[in-house]
């Protein structure tokens, strides 16, 4: 059986978007993703930039993020 991830990381060009699947993770998104993010196709767009520090954030938390 094969474990679900939490969250979901697509590329996209010059953008990342980060899908929340579970509760787990959109809990996690709302205590530390700002309110102004930009939301499309069920998830929040990333500048390549910010992407590691978002996913150690999740990583610590214990989510599984699957790419």
């Amino acid at each position: 059986m094969t474990r679900q991830s939490d969250v979901e990381v697509r590329h996209h060009g010059s953008l990342y978007l980060v899908v929340p699947h579970t509760q787990a993770a959109r809990d996690w998104v709302d205590d530390h993703i700002p309110d102004d993010a930009q939301w499309w196709a069920g998830g929040f767009a990333v500048e390549p930039r910010y992407l590691d520090d978002i996913l150690v954030g999740m990583d610590d938390a214990g989510l599984r993020v699957a790419a």
